[in-house]
């Protein structure tokens, strides 16, 4: 594996400013604590230049079936400690599809606050989220400016492929983990090595790669990262 010298300065614009950070593109959130975009707080680059691509309900946090405020954040147990193993050697990015938005459950303006908090309370235990993508869509929704059929929806790859065109990430280092298979599918299909959690491991194909929760997974990311043949 290669390891950057510089983490990546892509500019975005136009930028939205927030507390902790700017929304640099559309359907998307840059932390403060990001080290893409200037990497302001001055954490350590990751020494690849792959990234771990999170779901993040069921995976970073409690699936309460559509979040919609920031005080039903439920960071489950052994998150933080995942996302600190693992962050020394990748960037973290969030991966969600947020169809709430299109069914008209929260707004845009909404989830922004949700991920300001998570991002928060996750720094808060030394743990980086460097990048947060969703998809708001939802084909037939009842909002019809989402009422889409994206290319961005898990199980399609685009927030992935997105995220790799704008930082500069080598989607052959990268891993993803979700729990759902939609989630495996969207990996596979951007070329990125998946790993299914959660109740979900038994009721898919066989030859992906499963664990009990992230920092299992996580267990088994940096073991294939040190080996990768």
């Amino acid at each position: 594996m290669t390891r950057l010298n510089s983490g990546p300065t892509k500019s975005q614009a136009p930028t939205t400013a927030t507390v902790e950070g700017v929304r640099p593109t559309k359907y998307s959130y840059l932390p403060m604590a990001s080290r893409f975009g200037g990497n302001a707080l001055g954490h350590a680059i990751p020494a690849t230049s792959g990234a771990v691509f999170l779901d993040r309900d069921g995976v970073i946090v409690e699936d309460v079936n559509h979040l919609t405020e920031p005080g039903q954040l439920n960071v489950l147990p052994g998150v933080s400690e995942a996302i600190n193993q693992m962050q020394d050697k990748f960037y973290i990015v969030v991966v969600t599809n947020q169809s709430g938005i299109a069914r008209g459950l929260f707004s845009e303006e909404t989830l922004l606050a949700i991920h300001t908090e998570l991002a928060r309370q996750l720094s808060a235990q030394g743990s980086i989220l460097d990048y947060m993508c969703y998809c708001p869509h939802l084909d037939g929704a009842p909002i019809s400016e989402y009422d889409i059929r994206c290319d961005c929806r898990k199980p399609k790859p685009g927030m992935l492929l997105r995220a790799a065109k704008e930082w500069g990430i080598d989607l052959t280092e990268s891993f993803l983990v979700g729990d759902q298979w939609s989630d495996v599918t969207a990996g596979q299909r951007a070329g990125v090595t998946s790993i299914i959690v959660g109740d979900s491991r038994a009721d898919g194909p066989a030859g992906v790669a499963s664990a009990a929760d992230l920092l299992q997974a996580a267990s088994f990311i940096l073991a294939a990262a040190a080996d990768p043949y």
